[in-house]
């Protein structure tokens, strides 16, 4: 899919991205950032800006709040920790 600039999407607004994040938001709305339930975005385990052809891989998203998925960015991908290490 091309965008008003004429690069293609990553996928994040088309069908079959609605698709997954609906389908990972239907088997658990558990946000794996803080713990609590009511997530609302899906993030990607491995950044799609580091592996694109992920974006749509079922085994690369999991839930999130947008809160918690934005304060990360393309930061960290591991679980928080109390402190840095």
């Amino acid at each position: 899919m091309a965008t008003a600039t004429g690069k293609r999407s990553l996928g994040h607004t088309g069908h079959r991205w609605r698709k997954l994040r609906g389908q990972v938001l239907r088997a658990s709305d558990v946000c794996w950032i803080c713990g609590e339930r009511g997530s609302t975005t899906v993030d990607h385990i491995v950044p799609v800006s580091l592996d694109p052809a992920r974006c749509l891989d079922p085994t690369n998203v999991r839930p999130a709040h947008l809160s918690c998925n934005s304060s990360r960015g393309n930061g960290r991908r591991g679980m928080p920790t109390s402190r840095p290490w």
